[in-house]
This record gives C-alpha cells, sequence and structure tokens, in this order.
C-alpha cells in the first residue's frame, strides 16, 4: 500500500489507467502530472488537464486546455515517449515518481516499458501501479541500495524478476529464498506468497523487479 502523497510525480504512459476520480486526487495533492505524448489523449478525454506533455508529438494533436509552454517536444527517436517523460522529471527534480498505463498495449510495448523502467530507476525512483482488467491492481518497483522493505497484506501475492547477476534473499514470504543466485533472466520467483506483514527482500544488485498485489490511497 503506498500514499498519493509520498510522490513527487505521477508520469502517465498511454496504457490502461485509472479513471478520473483517481486523477482527481493527484491534482488535489498538487502533485505534477507528466503525460507520455499520446496520453494526453486518455486524459483530455476524462476531463483531466495534464502539467506537462512530453514526447515527439506524433499521437496528441494540441489542445486549448494546455498552454503551449507546457507541451515539451522531443524529436530525438532514439528515446521513446517514456524515456523522454523521465528524463525531463528527472531535470526537474520530480524524481520519487509514479508511473500509470505500463500495461494496456501490445506485449512488445509491455517488456519494452519494463525494460525502460528498470533501467532507469536505478538513479531514479520510480512505482508503478497497474490496475489490470481482471485480478488484483499491482505495485512494482526495484530493490534501492540492495533492499526493499514492503508493508504487504498477508496471503497476498508478490513476484520478483532479475535483470542483473547477483544473489538474492527474502524474508516474510511463504517461500522465502535464501541467499541463492538469482542470475538475469534466468531465475524468477513468481507468483509468491506473502507470510508476514513486513517483507524484507535483499540483494547484491540493484536490479531485482518487485511486483505486488497492493494498492494506492
Amino acid at each position: 500500500m503506498k500514499k498519493i502523497e509520498e510522490f513527487k510525480s505521477v508520469i502517465c504512459l498511454d496504457g490502461s489507467i485509472p479513471e478520473a476520480e483517481f486523477f482527481v486526487r493527484i491534482k488535489d495533492a498538487e502533485i505534477p502530472i507528466i503525460a507520455a505524448d499520446g496520453a494526453t489523449n486518455l486524459l483530455l478525454a476524462m476531463d483531466i488537464v495534464p502539467d506537462f506533455v512530453v514526447g515527439d508529438m506524433d499521437s496528441f494533436n494540441g489542445s486549448k486546455k494546455i498552454p503551449q509552454d507546457k507541451v515539451i517536444v522531443v524529436e530525438d527517436q532514439n528515446y521513446s515517449d517514456f524515456e523522454k517523460a523521465i528524463i525531463f522529471a528527472k531535470e526537474n527534480s520530480f524524481d520519487g515518481a509514479l508511473v500509470l498505463g505500463m500495461n494496456g498495449g501490445e506485449i512488445d510495448h509491455i517488456i519494452n516499458n519494463v525494460n525502460i523502467f528498470m533501467r532507469y530507476s536505478e538513479n531514479f525512483p520510480m512505482w508503478f501501479y497497474d490496475i489490470p482488467s481482471k485480478g488484483n491492481s499491482k505495485l512494482g518497483t526495484t530493490a534501492l541500495n540492495g533492499i526493499i522493505n514492503l508493508n504487504l497484506v498477508k496471503g497476498s501475492i508478490i513476484s520478483l524478476f532479475s535483470f542483473d547477476e547477483g544473489n538474492l534473499k527474502t524474508k516474510g514470504l511463504v517461500w522465502d529464498i535464501e541467499c541463492q543466485p538469482f542470475p538475469i533472466m534466468e531465475k524468477s520467483a513468481a507468483r509468491n506468497k506473502v507470510k508476514n506483514s513486513k517483507v524484507q527482500i535483499t540483494t547484491t544488485d540493484k536490479k531485482v523487479l518487485s511486483i505486488c498485489d497492493g494498492h494506492i490511497n
């Protein structure tokens, strides 16, 4: 469980995003919403005006509701719109971002979003929040300084995926891992269950992705 007020920015992608009420709460908390190009269309359709629009603008055609100086055009095709939004947020000290819309597109798009999330989150702290069409809502993050401390609901689901070489140890799960090698893309600990409300994940590298059942208050 996380609180909206814990984040300094929200990066919205052109995927499956929460309903308008969620964004109203973000606005009330005065947290800037950074829309990655086409995500702007999704927000405007819900009468939510993002604070910034970032990307090459191949999907967003402009709106009178958004001042021109808030539309950040970056045409460099070596970077995706997600990357451009992260770089903009980092340059403006909007670290501690919540990413919405990671899911909901084609499978290659989703995998690319996850890779970008992992590549940048080591130096730019982020969480992502996914509300699927079926099943539980999910919160995802990476290890910070080799440790993730989570407060989770007993019996909920947690999955761990390696994006680097290292050893992994967990505490508080039904099937704990005792400092075992966790080589990149060779092992995963998917669909484990939470035994204790306080869960600790320790890794010798920084690139372990944790995805758990959770929601944002």
